[in-house]
């Protein structure tokens, strides 16, 4: 199974580290260009390059083997807002989104997005 991690931030960059021990693909998906961020590319892992906000760039994700996605970009609201929505707008069932404010979880939980809401909760989900 393969889980999807669109933003390689901290938080990005903790669950891929994470999952990648426990023996899952990661495939990570951010703006910026990935290679600049790590020294060599983990086994089990695909980078891609791309906005996660635009359906054309998660068209050209092989769907069939991700369980789950986390949305891991927490310095812009709108951006991870609109990937949350665009994800759930094409079909992807399990989203989970980091924490941004009040209102962002709201609008979120209308789509059956799941929000971690604390690092504790961050920490949890990591542990299982």
């Amino acid at each position: 199974m393969k889980i999807l991690i669109i933003g390689f931030g901290h938080l990005g960059k903790c669950l891929s580290a994470k999952f990648l021990e426990k023996g899952w693909g990661v495939i990570v998906l951010d703006i910026k260009p990935l290679k600049k961020s790590l020294r060599s590319v983990p086994s089990g892992m695909t980078l891609i390059q791309g906005d996660a906000t635009k359906k054309n760039v998660l068209a050209k994700i092989d769907w069939k083997d991700i369980s789950e996605v986390y949305i891991c970009i927490r310095k812009d609201e709108a951006a991870n807002l609109l990937a949350s929505l665009v994800l759930k707008d094409i079909g992807v069932p399990n989203v989970t989104s980091a924490y941004i404010s009040d209102l962002q979880a709201q609008a979120l939980s209308y789509k059956e997005v799941r929000i971690l809401d604390t690092a504790a909760e961050t920490a949890n989900v990591i542990a299982h």
